[in-house]
Order: structure tokens, then sequence, then C-alpha cells
């Protein structure tokens, strides 16, 4: 129940905590920092929701380990490296300049998965218990509920995206503003 949002506010820190260093004049080394200042405010906000209650695991721990993991292992199978593919392949055929205004455009593109994501990532594993119950009218609402509400941002995030393209990697500076077309089409 924290996955999602915790993953939803440091993909929103990170965002935002790369693109005011790199305008105030961090470059490349306000993308690490970024990075990393969403990924330390992430765990502090886990730790002080989740709280340091440490104990040694019962029998009842593992059985609800077990009976989450049961259903919600499927939608995670994407692993790091398949998610990178694209960026791989690219420096073996273009430009790096070119490899990293994708990047920076693929790192945007992003920004509005996480709402998709976010849903997707709550509802997925209870579509998955419905569905082995037999209990496809239910599991259909809820992928038709969860569509209706992922088109909520993705679609006016897409149509702004096409339209202040350039304007958005302008931010990134101008050697970036080349991205405008990619930009679109990967949101």
């Amino acid at each position: 129940h924290l996955y999602a949002p915790l993953s939803a506010v440091e993909t929103v820190a990170r965002t935002i905590f790369q693109v005011l260093l790199v305008i105030v004049g961090f470059r490349l080394s306000g993308l690490l920092i970024g990075y990393i200042a969403s990924s330390v405010l992430v765990s502090i906000i886990g730790i002080i929701y989740i709280g340091p209650k440490i104990s040694v695991p019962g029998r009842q721990h593992f059985a609800r380990l077990f009976n989450f993991a049961k259903y919600s292992w499927l939608g995670n199978m994407r692993t790091r490296s398949f998610n990178e593919m694209d960026v791989i392949v690219l420096g073996f055929f273009v430009q790096t300049g070119l490899v990293g205004v994708y990047s920076i455009a693929w790192s945007l593109s992003k920004f509005l998965d996480i709402f998709a994501s976010g849903i997707g990532n709550a509802i997925f594993p209870e579509i998955s218990k419905l569905s082995f119950n037999q209990d496809i009218g239910r599991a259909s609402n809820l992928i038709e509920d969860s569509l209706s509400f992922a088109g909520l941002i993705t679609i006016p995030g897409f149509v702004g995206g096409a339209i202040l393209s350039d304007r958005i990697l302008l931010i990134y500076g101008s050697e970036f503003v080349v991205g405008d077309v990619v930009l679109p089409l990967l949101i």
C-alpha cells in the first residue's frame, strides 16, 4: 500500500530536483544529485511512516508476504535493463549528444507515466486475484475504471507535451530542443 504513493513521490521529487539543479547550473551533476536527493527523501518518508519496528518475523508474516506475492509478481516482471534497452541500442547508432537528448525526453515522458503506473501497481494484484477467482465481471469493471482515471492525467499531459515540448526541453538548455519531435512520441 506504500509502494505506489512513494514511487510517485520519488519520481515527482526527482524531476523537480533535477530540473531545479540543472536550471541553477549543476548540469549533469544536477541530474545525479537530484536522483540521490529524491531517493533519500522517499527513504526518510518511508521510515517515518512505517516507523522502526524491528522484530523477528513470525510464520504469519511469511504467509502474508506469500499471499501478496502470488498476485503481484507478474506486474513487475520488467527489469531495469529492459526499460533502458532503447538507450543502449541508440548508443551504438547515434551520437552521444542525441542519446542524452533522448534520455531527457524519456525521463520527462516517464513523469506522466507515474500516474498510470501507480494505478496499475495498486490495482493489478486485485485484478489478478479476481481473475483467479473467476470473477471476470468485477475484474473487467476495475480495468475500465483504471483506464478512465489514467486518462485524466495522461491525455492532457500528451496534448500539453506535444504543444509545449520545445519550451519544456529548453529548461535543460538550447541543445536539448532538438528532442521536441521525440518527446510527444515518447509520451
